[in-house]
């Protein structure tokens, strides 16, 4: 897209993969606007939570998040920062070719602290992941089911190596498959536990279920049987996946690593994308490939930051991101009308 008038300016997006169909900006937000939402956000933030409090506030490790709504109404925000949330709503107007509306919510900020990663040890006496604790979902979760494009923008660094990757375990390498044997070699993860993965996931789908749990968590009453196991594939490969990422980090070889720091698992599947100031990731949960419907391929999640590799700024967090998500308007109510909407 190119800006207009005094905020003119050109950003290039860059096609990742087709399964999700994923693009990827190394420019979406300047320092400056990026240093303007922090600005706006942090008086709004909800207090943190105390991890070592007792009580119903207690959160278990990895799992605490604070998150605030930026609405350009908000009679709190300055001028000029209100302002700034719309030229944003016209940047995704304009990307998009479909103007935001009042049936989709409003741009939000994640702000996600360093956290002790589990021991391999303690991750497998619990059932728990080391790195993917808050699980993985598709952005149909929590009843939206008219949503069909995320952005996700980073308003800082988080350093690689620490984590806070953005993680699609299903994402397809363009070519990947074809080199399947040689890359399967390289990787840790079996032939067989490769095959279940898509299956799983297209399973949870059928199931209507949007949302693997938590790590250790996914063996619910309600959910049929053998959903669990789907989850916990879904959520091991991710983990593999955020793992492999954070060591390649340290040693950023050429073969794994691009120029945006992008880091495919030798397999050929599984994706996760670091958090670097002014860089967006836009993925379609809905899109042609799977004529309108959810995409198994976009399951995704959040990786823990590290403690002890990133420390966190003066508010204690290490990883900062802007979301929106479009949707369908609201006059989409049916599965039919919302797939055809996806495919206009």
């Amino acid at each position: 897209w190119r800006g207009r008038g005094a905020m003119a300016r050109d950003a290039t997006w860059q096609l990742i993969c087709h399964r999700p169909l994923l693009y990827h900006c190394s420019d979406f937000l300047t320092p400056d606007e990026c240093d303007a939402v922090l600005r706006m956000a942090l008086p709004l933030l909800p207090p943190p939570v105390d991890e070592d409090k007792h009580g119903d506030q207690k959160q278990p490790r990895g799992r605490w998040k604070r998150r605030v709504d930026l609405e350009p109404s908000d009679s709190r925000l300055a001028p000029e920062d209100a302002a700034l949330l719309r030229r944003l709503d016209q940047r995704l107007a304009a990307l998009t070719g479909v103007r935001t509306h009042g049936g989709e919510l409003p741009w939000a900020v994640h702000a996600t602290p360093p956290t002790a990663l589990l021991t391999d040890v303690e991750a497998e006496a619990e059932g728990a992941s080391r790195r993917m604790a808050l699980g993985l979902h598709v952005d149909t979760n929590n009843e939206r089911q008219r949503r069909w494009l995320t952005f996700i923008a980073y308003l800082r660094t988080t350093p690689p190596t620490a984590g806070g990757h953005t993680v699609f375990p299903l994402a397809q390498r363009p070519g990947g498959l074809e080199a399947s044997s040689e890359r399967l070699a390289a990787s840790d993860i079996t032939g067989d536990e490769r095959e279940r993965l898509l299956p799983a996931a297209h399973r949870l789908l059928g199931h209507g279920l949007q949302h693997t749990g938590r790590p250790g968590a996914t063996l619910l009453p309600w959910r049929p049987e053998g959903t669990s196991r789907d989850a916990e594939d879904l959520l091991r490969h991710a983990d593999r996946v955020a793992e492999a990422a954070a060591l390649a980090a340290e040693a950023a070889p050429t073969s794994t690593c691009g120029s945006q720091g992008l880091y495919w698992y030798p397999s050929g599947e599984g994706l996760a994308v670091p958090a670097r100031e002014g860089e967006c990731v836009a993925f379609f949960t809905r899109s042609e490939a799977t004529a309108g419907a959810v995409d198994p391929h976009s399951w995704h999640g959040g990786a823990a930051v590290e403690l002890g590799r990133a420390e966190g700024d003066g508010e204690g967090v290490a990883k900062w991101t802007l979301q929106r998500f479009r949707e369908a308007p609201v006059e989409a109510q049916d599965a039919n009308s919302i797939e055809a909407f996806a495919l206009r």
